[in-house]
């Protein structure tokens, strides 16, 4: 155990410190973590590296050359010259010879001004408000080292963790290849339009950088490298990540792609006369490891595109294994009807002088993926957004979301990776033509003046290919000479493996299995292995100290909410929507809309089929109509007092958050996920989730617009499933981790009555027998579609289908039944935070078949005052009585007590695990007097049990 403690350099007495860099006549660049051999403490610092690329000016990462292990707890080591050699650290018998010269080969890297285990997409994908540290634990390589580290970091204060990141102690590890070279990228003068050609400044070409880090996996927990398939948790050998970026002062580019072993229970084993595969579980067991595998991929991509490399031939050894992987593949598929469509399977069964050598194969490749790389694209990231948006026209076929990558490129293979470089290199060229070819282009008119979109590119861009050429082989170079030391060639499975292979590999074994997560299992070895346990009883006491001070610098209040939505049938309304976003509720007696302090807070508004829902609109959407309703619905709220603070397309679905001018400072965390639930991964059905803090209350708004049809109650409970399952933000964070949710849209579902039936319903106003047979309604009564969602009473009529511009419904040929298809549904973590004060349409806007639905909300939230938090914080630290009594009886007082008080055993009427002694039963009646054999529920009681009344109970 050691005591960690973060103050300034000055306030400390060193006179009985040791200053080691001065000892041990070395320099340190950054602490890579702690650990225990042998019950020796070490502190692994870095002492050399090489400058290895950066991402951007700002984002640089280095190769690790040289690390040194400082004892914490014993002078043994101090005498030793901790600057030698390799050799003379194995001379010496020192125990952590073998683990300072893996990590001084040159394969690990690291940063000290970004998080290098995450994505360039999800590091902006993080809140700039989010000062806290998660390094994405699959790549971490010296996460066992560290983690303590990077927890004490994370309850510091955020002032403190300025200060902490600026010494740029804690390095997070990666371990594969990462690197940058410069390169141009030339432009056609006969197409460059002129507003380009002056952001260039009059030049034919742009700066880049072009960088790729790949990033090998590290969460199984033995054989993370070498000839072995999957473990018990879905994890998987030689898995590896690989990103291509390019950066130049616009914009950047990211690609992600997968790289893998075969995701089945399997390992190779030898002796002197027989190769053989071992298949060591059952298909029962595989298909569990193997669909967990397969999840998390989807969890982490939303759509995974497995390419299989396997030779099908039958003399190959890989025919059992292929049909193995193509049962599994089905029984996944079969099992899992909700994920279907964001998993695909293709079979590139090409020898490698094929892929190298021929065009024609590279084009038959380039034709099976042509679609998911439409659809998957590549992240796009405006380095500076005015210069970014005078691009191509203002980047008619780019907004937010299609900037996103939306899925990932899988790559399987069996022992052949150099298929893998290969067919990496045919993808990955390709991807980036495409992608600069959206962003660098221009309209430009035909000699019969109709204008078409014309890419600006030079043809001889021949350095930019050569670059990214270098790269490519720099990286296959690099993963093969690290994989080489673990993988069994198959020429060689038929020969007898030598006493010194054996034992180097059981060598490198170890070494690997002091990165991964679990260092519990080292009995067997040699060395004894454990944890560093990292006590910081001042942060424990200051957090104990705040949560009792939480009234002095936190109180709560209510906010208002609208929310409404509205299938637009694809058209712009010239008129005006007043009734609808400022219903009787917002109005005084005179009809006159409140005063702008009495309007909500919050407008939170969600559209459907804002555009036509066709194929080619859904793969390229004008974003017009996006446009034309931010700047509509702004002028109706009066965009001087309201602030359109959030706005997103996905396919037809928009979502618009406005906000008072004077409530934006309050939110933060500002975050969106997508998802398509469309036939074929397009975007006509689908959704789009807003999850945002204000101030110390979590929000997730989502609008969605559900498969249609009568029948279809199936298909739209499916479309749910796989919103809930898929709309995810940063952390793993879920709808349902959010304190309020309000979920809108166009859900589609339908009422199970004749025609005529719900007409003369709608008339006689029957609307809670009519209710009664609403697919939704019947769909949550039985917990399967929104559960734990609530919905206020309807009182109004189906909002769907209208006949265009009249308050008729459907007297078109198909005659289609009304019902109410729009709906908007809430939850909360405690039904105390959210009332829902309205629920209405507004039937004076007739342009669509639909009605606009609309919701009012009270919502009640909590406010802290950061400043007075973090002054407290401060004073707290800064308290000497706190610092400088850190001492036993201050530890004693934070761990906890063997003293537990039990509270009195139970009795029939009371239960000790119920609070507050209240009783088992429910007793509804006081009065024990009364006769209750003849009393009923009362029937006029309103249907939703919190709407205030005058109405008994029972009568």
């Amino acid at each position: 155990k050691c005591l960690v403690e973060f103050i300034e350099y000055e306030k400390k007495d060193y006179e009985d410190y040791i200053n080691l860099s001065s000892a041990y006549n070395l320099k340190c660049y950054g602490i890579l973590g702690l650990i225990t051999i042998n019950n020796f403490s070490f502190l692994i610092i870095i002492t050399d590296f090489l400058d290895a690329g950066s991402i951007n000016p700002k984002e640089k990462f280095y190769k690790i050359s040289q690390v040194e292990f400082i004892c914490l707890n014993s002078k043994q080591f101090d005498l030793e010259p901790l600057n030698s050699n390799e050799n003379n650290d194995d001379e010496l018998k020192l125990p952590f010879s073998s683990l300072k010269k893996m990590l001084s080969k040159g394969s690990f890297y690291y940063s000290n001004n970004f998080d290098i285990t995450k994505t360039l997409q999800a590091r902006r994908d993080k809140s700039l408000s989010d000062t806290n540290l998660n390094p994405i634990q699959d790549f971490l390589w010296n996460k066992y080292l560290i983690n303590q580290l990077v927890n004490f970091r994370n309850n510091l204060t955020d002032l403190q963790k300025q200060k902490f990141d600026s010494c740029k102690f804690l390095n997070l590890m990666i371990r594969g290849f990462a690197q940058t070279l410069n390169t141009i990228v030339k432009f056609d003068n006969s197409y460059v339009p002129k507003n380009f050609v002056s952001l260039i400044k009059g030049n034919t070409y742009q700066d880049f950088l072009v960088s790729i880090i790949s990033k090998i996996g590290c969460n199984k927990k033995t054989n993370i490298l070498g000839p072995y398939g999957l473990d018990d948790g879905g994890n998987i050998s030689n898995y590896i990540e690989t990103e291509f970026i390019l950066y130049n002062e616009f914009f950047s580019i990211s690609n992600i792609t997968i790289r893998s072993n075969l995701p089945i229970f399997y390992e190779i084993s030898s002796n002197s006369s027989i190769k053989k595969i071992d298949i060591n579980r059952s298909f029962e067991a595989n298909q569990h490891s193997f669909d967990n595998h397969i999840k998390q991929s989807i969890k982490d991509f939303n759509e995974t595109y497995v390419i299989n490399l396997l030779s099908s031939s039958t003399k190959s050894v890989e025919t059992d294994l292929l049909k193995l992987l193509l049962n599994h593949f089905n029984c996944f598929m079969k099992n899992n009807p909700l994920l279907q469509e964001s998993l695909s399977l293709s079979n590139i069964n090409y020898k490698l002088y094929q892929l190298i050598k021929s065009d024609k194969v590279k084009s038959e490749i380039l034709f099976t993926l042509e679609n998911p790389m439409l659809n998957f694209g590549c992240f796009i990231l405006p380095n500076n957004d005015e210069v970014f948006s005078k691009l191509s026209n203002s980047f008619l076929n780019i907004n937010e979301f299609n900037r996103q990558q939306t899925g990932v490129f899988r790559l399987i293979t069996f022992q052949s990776f150099e298929k893998v470089d290969e067919l990496y290199k045919i993808i990955i060229k390709h991807l980036i033509r495409l992608t600069l070819k959206l962003i660098y282009c221009s309209s430009v008119m035909n000699s019969r003046g109709k204008s078409y979109y014309q890419d600006y590119l030079s043809q001889n861009n021949n350095d930019l290919w050569k670059k990214i050429l270098v790269l490519l082989h720099e990286n296959s170079v690099q993963l093969q000479r690290i994989l080489d030391k673990f993988n069994i060639d198959l020429k060689s499975i038929e020969k007898t493996a030598s006493a010194d292979e054996g034992e180097n590999n059981k060598e490198s074994l170890k070494n690997s299995r002091v990165f991964s997560s679990s260092l519990e299992d080292q009995k067997k070895d040699a060395l004894v292995i454990n944890k560093v346990i990292l006590f910081d009883p001042i942060s424990d006491y200051v957090n104990k100290v705040l949560m009792k001070l939480a009234k002095k610098y936190s109180y709560r209040k209510n906010i208002t909410i609208f929310s409404g939505t509205f299938n637009v049938n694809a058209d712009m309304y010239n008129g005006s929507l007043s009734t609808w976003l400022f219903p009787k509720e917002n109005r005084d007696e005179s009809g006159e809309i409140c005063e702008y302090d009495l309007l909500p807070d919050v407008f939170l508004i969600g559209l459907e089929e804002v555009v036509e829902l066709t194929p080619g609109q859904m793969i390229n959407i004008d974003f017009t109509n996006k446009k034309f309703w931010e700047k509509k619905i702004g002028k109706e709220l009066n965009s001087q007092k309201y602030v359109l603070l959030w706005s997103g397309q996905l396919g037809g679905v928009l979502l618009l958050m406005f906000v008072k001018n004077y409530q934006v400072k309050y939110i933060k965390n500002i975050e969106s996920s997508i998802k398509k639930t469309g036939n074929f991964g397009l975007a006509n059905k689908g959704g789009i989730a807003l999850s945002f803090k204000y101030s110390d209350t979590k929000f997730c708004f989502i609008t969605s617009h559900l498969a249609a049809g009568l029948n279809n109650t199936e298909e739209r409970h499916n479309n749910y499933k796989a919103l809930a399952k898929s709309l995810k933000f940063n952390g793993n964070k879920r709808i349902r981790d959010h304190d309020i949710i309000i979920w809108l849209g166009d859900f589609n579902y339908r009422i199970l009555l004749s025609n005529d039936e719900v007409r003369n319903k709608i008339k006689k106003k029957e609307f809670m027998s009519l209710f009664e047979y609403d697919q939704l309604n019947q769909q949550m009564i039985t917990g399967e579609s929104f559960p734990y969602f609530q919905e206020f009473e309807i009182k109004f009529p189906p909002t769907y289908k209208f006949n265009k511009n009249e308050s008729t419904y459907d007297l078109s040929e198909k005659m289609r039944i009304p019902a109410w298809t729009d709906r908007i549904l809430n939850r909360s973590s405690n039904r105390n935070n959210l009332k829902q004060l309205t629920y209405g349409c507004s039937q004076d806007i007739k342009f669509s078949d639909h009605r606009p639905v609309y919701a009012l909300f009270k919502s009640r939230v909590c406010v802290v005052n950061e400043a007075i938090k973090n002054e407290i914080t401060s004073k707290l630290y800064e308290n000497d009585i706190i610092v400088h009594n850190a001492d036993d009886s201050l530890i004693n007082d934070l761990e906890p007590s063997n003293n537990l008080s039990l509270p009195p055993p139970s009795s029939e009427s009371r239960k000790w695990w119920i609070d507050g002694g209240q009783l088992v039963k429910v007793d509804l009646f006081k009065d024990k007097n009364v006769d209750i054999s003849n009393l009923i529920i009362n029937p006029k009681r309103p249907i939703n049990p919190f709407e205030i009344n005058e109405e008994l109970d029972f009568i």
